[in-house]
Protein backbone atom coordinates (compact mmCIF):
# COMPACT_ATOMS: atom_id res chain seq x y z
CA UNK A 1 0.00 0.00 0.00
CA UNK A 2 1.62 2.90 -0.96
CA UNK A 3 2.28 6.23 1.26
CA UNK A 4 1.38 9.78 0.27
CA UNK A 5 4.45 11.59 0.94
CA UNK A 6 5.71 15.61 0.02
CA UNK A 7 8.72 15.68 -1.90
CA UNK A 8 9.95 17.50 1.32
CA UNK A 9 9.36 13.90 3.13
CA UNK A 10 11.08 11.88 0.86
CA UNK A 11 14.01 14.36 0.76
CA UNK A 12 14.40 15.31 4.47
CA UNK A 13 13.25 11.46 4.97
CA UNK A 14 14.22 9.09 2.75
CA UNK A 15 14.36 6.10 5.70
CA UNK A 16 10.83 6.55 6.55
CA UNK A 17 8.83 3.75 4.88
CA UNK A 18 7.39 4.74 1.65
CA UNK A 19 5.23 1.28 0.88
CA UNK A 20 3.41 -0.80 3.73
CA UNK A 21 1.86 -4.63 3.18
CA UNK A 22 -1.96 -4.51 2.90
CA UNK A 23 -1.81 -7.65 4.46
CA UNK A 24 -1.53 -5.80 7.77
CA UNK A 25 -3.69 -3.23 7.09
CA UNK A 26 -6.50 -5.56 5.58
CA UNK A 27 -7.82 -6.51 9.01
CA UNK A 28 -8.59 -2.55 9.86
CA UNK A 29 -10.63 -2.39 7.10
CA UNK A 30 -13.53 -0.94 9.31
CA UNK A 31 -11.64 2.12 10.62
CA UNK A 32 -10.17 2.88 7.56
CA UNK A 33 -14.32 3.30 6.48
CA UNK A 34 -15.10 5.29 9.78
CA UNK A 35 -12.09 7.49 8.92
CA UNK A 36 -12.07 7.74 5.64
CA UNK A 37 -15.11 6.70 4.23
CA UNK A 38 -13.38 4.35 2.02
CA UNK A 39 -12.08 1.23 1.69
CA UNK A 40 -8.37 0.06 2.19
CA UNK A 41 -7.85 -0.67 -1.72
CA UNK A 42 -9.80 2.85 -2.81
CA UNK A 43 -7.71 4.58 -0.79
CA UNK A 44 -4.68 3.04 -2.16
CA UNK A 45 -5.95 3.78 -5.94
CA UNK A 46 -6.57 7.32 -4.99
CA UNK A 47 -2.65 7.19 -3.40
CA UNK A 48 -2.48 5.85 -0.18
CA UNK A 49 -2.26 7.16 3.02
CA UNK A 50 -0.31 9.63 5.10
CA UNK A 51 2.07 7.84 7.97
CA UNK A 52 -0.37 9.81 10.50
CA UNK A 53 -3.52 8.41 8.68
CA UNK A 54 -2.43 4.35 8.57
CA UNK A 55 -1.15 4.84 12.33
CA UNK A 56 -4.56 5.27 13.56
CA UNK A 57 -6.43 3.01 11.30
CA UNK A 58 -3.76 0.34 12.72
CA UNK A 59 -4.35 1.19 15.96
CA UNK A 60 -8.59 1.20 15.47
CA UNK A 61 -8.55 4.87 16.66
CA UNK A 62 -10.16 7.63 14.86
CA UNK A 63 -7.56 10.36 13.20
CA UNK A 64 -6.18 13.29 15.18
CA UNK A 65 -4.95 16.30 13.55
CA UNK A 66 -2.01 18.06 14.77
CA UNK A 67 -2.69 19.62 17.89
CA UNK A 68 -5.70 17.65 18.89
CA UNK A 69 -5.29 15.20 22.28
CA UNK A 70 -3.43 11.65 20.82
CA UNK A 71 -2.18 13.25 17.88
CA UNK A 72 1.13 11.75 16.88
CA UNK A 73 4.14 12.64 15.45
CA UNK A 74 4.87 12.13 11.46
CA UNK A 75 8.24 11.09 13.19
CA UNK A 76 6.45 8.59 15.72
CA UNK A 77 4.10 7.21 13.35
CA UNK A 78 6.89 6.15 10.51
CA UNK A 79 8.90 4.23 13.19
CA UNK A 80 5.72 2.75 14.58
CA UNK A 81 4.98 1.32 10.74
CA UNK A 82 8.47 0.69 10.39
CA UNK A 83 8.61 -1.36 13.21
CA UNK A 84 5.47 -3.12 12.14
CA UNK A 85 6.62 -3.40 8.77
CA UNK A 86 10.56 -4.84 10.06
CA UNK A 87 8.66 -7.59 11.90
CA UNK A 88 6.24 -8.73 8.86
CA UNK A 89 6.85 -12.21 7.38
CA UNK A 90 4.42 -12.72 4.20
CA UNK A 91 3.40 -16.17 4.09
CA UNK A 92 3.86 -18.49 1.41
CA UNK A 93 1.28 -19.69 -0.62
CA UNK A 94 0.38 -22.63 1.62
CA UNK A 95 2.76 -22.06 4.45
CA UNK A 96 2.37 -20.25 7.30
CA UNK A 97 5.77 -18.89 9.77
Amino acid sequence: MPFLLSERDVREHPDWPQWFPYKLAEPHQRQAMVNHGQTLRRLAERGGLGHRELYHILRDERFRHTGHPGAVSDEVAALYLQELIEGYEPSIEGHQP
